[in-house]
């Protein structure tokens, strides 16, 4: 594929005005073409590297990028590498580059003939002092190869800094793998980092956490999954196959209250699985905790886990929101209606994306935009911030769009950017209603763009 020229924001009005003239690349949420919105266009905009992953340089965890100070870190997948950047916040100009990582983790492909690696996305942390880690490797759903043990850690040995990093070594997780890992940080400022077994279990989430003070406290399966007998029903007769759990989570600060979204899958996460239900994707669950996520409990607070004893289970019909085919990808926030959660629905070709709202233990459900482009599912990621008002960001392949609401009912569609954008991220910005985005854009046979948004929640 022949790359075309995206403009740079370092001269911001060339970028929205070429931004708005791309739109061949997409449509609107109500499929019709639309220019980008000036006011949610972004204040600066970069191409941090053209050498990432030719398929998943990003993902879905808004565990990419961090700001801390001046300084904003951006780390990525590559083909056998990890990346990393560190930018000024002020105006996105790219000031340090490293390898945090050179391997080739699976050395082999999957189901659906594709590179293992690519599931090798980096999360960024940092520890009370400003050190910052990069946890990555584990990087496959087939976890095959010698290096099947993930993931791996590397730590800054100065504050804030990447050009001097400790040398790798493998995390504990009670055996096998993972890989694809959100951060959360609670009350405590401890960092909850959730991510999918490769291999030990393959398709439950793990827990691992780290304080303040940079220590790792004992790993914990957050959800269950792993080979289910009575899974991947087809003409009526049991296969059995792997049951996959995918999720989300947020921290309420002014509580302390941890949130946590999820799905499950059976088979894969691709939504190319073929079972008598129709699609890979099922059920919309939810679950809060009080005490930093020892015990979760549903809505009503009716039924508990406590996570020393099981975990939660992939498929919980006491924890249960929706039940169904709901999309991939989940976002969950908490603003002034309580925790929200946003959500896609697919019938037929038509795509629908909604939002849940929490009221006296029961959830309501209303409609924030149809009809969506019928994008794969495994593209359409979600971002989402809440606090005074709620504001969520999509990408649908040729676009990124902005909702806002002040109440989680009714919302206001605004194009962010026109042009490619899959696989999208984020984390709020230190300058006050600002979001930096991250996602995957222009691409070829083997190499794709990085991209990194500096734009207005509201």
């Amino acid at each position: 594929m022949k790359r075309s020229a995206i403009a740079l924001a370092s001269v911001l009005a060339a970028a929205i005005a070429a931004a708005s003239m791309l739109t061949g690349h997409g449509s609107g949420a109500a499929g019709t073409a639309a220019p980008v919105d000036t006011g949610a266009a972004p204040r600066s905009l970069r191409v941090v590297t053209k050498q990432g992953h030719p398929t998943h340089p990003t993902w879905y965890h808004d565990s990419q990028i961090l700001q801390q100070g001046g300084l904003i870190t951006v780390a990525w997948n590559a083909d056998r590498k990890i990346g990393a950047a560190q930018l000024r916040a002020d105006d996105l100009q790219i000031v340090a580059k490293t390898q945090v990582s050179v391997t080739r983790l699976g050395g082999s492909t999957d189901s659906t003939g594709t590179d293992t690696d690519r599931h090798d996305v980096p999360a960024v942390v940092a520890d009370a002092v400003g050190h910052l880690g990069f946890l990555y490797g584990g990087g496959s759903i087939a976890a095959r190869g010698p290096r099947a043990r993930g993931p791996y850690i590397r730590t800054g040995t100065k504050p804030n800094a990447i050009d001097a990093l400790t040398a790798e070594r493998p995390l504990p997780i009670g055996g096998g793998s993972a890989f694809d890992f959100e951060a959360v940080t609670d009350r405590t400022g401890t960092v909850h980092l959730i991510g999918q077994r490769g291999s030990g279990r393959t398709g439950a989430l793990v827990e691992l956490r780290r304080r303040p003070d940079g220590m790792w406290l004992e790993p914990r399966d957050l959800i269950g999954g792993g080979h289910k007998r009575g899974g991947c029903v087809l003409g009526g007769r049991l296969r059995g196959c792997n049951r996959f759990a995918i999720a989300r989570m947020t921290a309420d600060r002014a509580t302390g209250r941890l949130h946590l979204v999820w799905g499950w899958s059976e088979a894969s996460l691709s939504g190319k699985c073929t079972t008598d239900a129709g699609y890979c994707d099922h059920d919309l669950q939810y679950a809060y905790s009080d005490d930093d996520g020892a015990t979760w409990h549903d809505a009503r607070g009716r039924t508990t886990v406590r996570i020393s004893r099981r975990p939660l289970r992939a498929r919980a019909p006491a924890f249960r929101v929706l039940r169904g085919h709901v999309g991939l990808f989940k976002a969950i926030a908490v603003g002034p209606a309580g925790p929200l959660v946003i959500y896609t629905t697919l019938r037929g070709s038509q795509q629908s994306l909604r939002a849940a709202r929490l009221r006296g233990g029961r959830w309501r459900s209303t409609l924030v935009a149809a009809p969506l482009p019928a994008v794969p599912a495994w593209k359409g990621s979600l971002v989402m911030r809440g606090g005074d008002a709620y504001s969520l960001w999509t990408s649908t392949g040729g676009a990124i769009h902005r909702f806002t609401s002040d109440d989680g009912i009714t919302w206001k569609d605004r194009i962010v950017y026109r042009g490619l954008a899959w696989s999208l991220t984020g984390a709020p910005a230190a300058r006050p209603n600002e979001e930096l985005l991250v996602w995957r854009g222009e691409h070829g046979d083997d190499r794709s763009w990085v991209m990194l948004g500096a734009v207005p929640a509201r």
